[in-house]
Parts: structure tokens; C-alpha cells; sequence
């Protein structure tokens, strides 16, 4: 006995298939809208610790990232005492956590941070970025895009 629908007229299996395809294309438009998160302009910055500026060496210590669609300002950052020993041992190490420490209250608004802490997160992070150390450097903001939900 033949499978239901096989042995129908060519012309009504060619639209019954015709109407499954675009019925499949629909779905799948919609569950890719629902599912994927949308696409999202996220900015960044490397924290780097420069010991030395004469001898260019560099401790990548932290990123600082932001994005204005999801209100999103936040800080990482790491210190490796080690590391930042090998490349200048009279490195005074508790100024520089101290400076890093900062970072991550500013993105969060501390108001301990002083008036800062009252600017919206896009002042605070170009705040934040912009140059004015030798010791912890920003270089330049990168941007990227990411359907990740934060």
C-alpha cells in the first residue's frame, strides 16, 4: 500500500511541498528572532601597566568594556605582582593596585570615586579611557559587535 500523499497528482504534491517549504522558512525566520539576541555595538579598552616607557614593555592588567544599547560599563582587572616585578623590581606596587583598584568603582558609579561617579556611564567610560598616566595606559578603544546577552 502506498504512503499517504505519494500517490497523489503531481501537481497537488508540488504545492502541498511548495507550502511546507515556505511554512519551514517562516518558523525558522521566527525562531531565529525569538531566540538570537540582537546584535549589539560593544567598545573596549586593554589597562596596561608600563612600568618603563623608555624600555616599551608593557603588563596587559585589565579591559574595560561598554555598551550603550544594553547599559553596560564595566571593569576586569588582574594584577600579577610577579610579573610586574620582573619588568621593574622598584615597581611601588600597592600605588599601582591602588590605581587599578579604581577602574572597576568608577564603572560602577562609587560615589566614593568623587564627582565621576555622577556622570553617565558613556561620560565614565571615555572618562576612564582617555590618556593621562605614563604608568596605566589605555590604548585605543576597540569596537565589536555581539549577539551574547550580558
Amino acid at each position: 500500500m502506498p504512503e499517504p500523499g505519494l500517490a497523489a497528482p503531481s501537481g497537488k504534491r508540488e504545492a502541498y511541498v511548495e507550502y511546507l517549504s515556505q511554512r519551514l522558512s517562516a518558523a525558522s525566520s521566527f525562531v531565529e528572532e525569538a531566540c538570537v539576541p540582537a546584535l549589539h555595538s560593544f567598545d573596549f579598552a586593554t589597562i596596561r601597566v608600563v612600568p618603563r616607557v623608555d624600555r616599551e614593555e608593557f603588563f596587559n592588567a585589565g579591559v574595560i568594556v561598554f555598551c550603550l544599547e544594553r547599559k553596560f560599563l564595566r571593569a576586569l582587572v588582574q594584577l600579577d605582582p610577579i610579573r610586574l616585578m620582573a619588568l621593574w623590581p622598584k615597581l611601588d606596587l600597592d600605588l599601582v593596585r591602588q590605581h587599578l583598584e579604581a577602574f572597576p568603582k568608577i564603572c560602577g558609579g562609587d560615589v566614593q570615586t568623587g564627582p565621576i561617579a555622577r556622570l553617565t556611564a558613556r561620560q565614565r567610560f571615555h572618562w576612564l579611557v582617555a590618556p593621562r598616566s605614563t604608568m596605566i595606559l589605555n590604548p585605543a578603544v576597540e569596537a565589536t559587535q555581539n549577539r551574547l546577552g550580558l
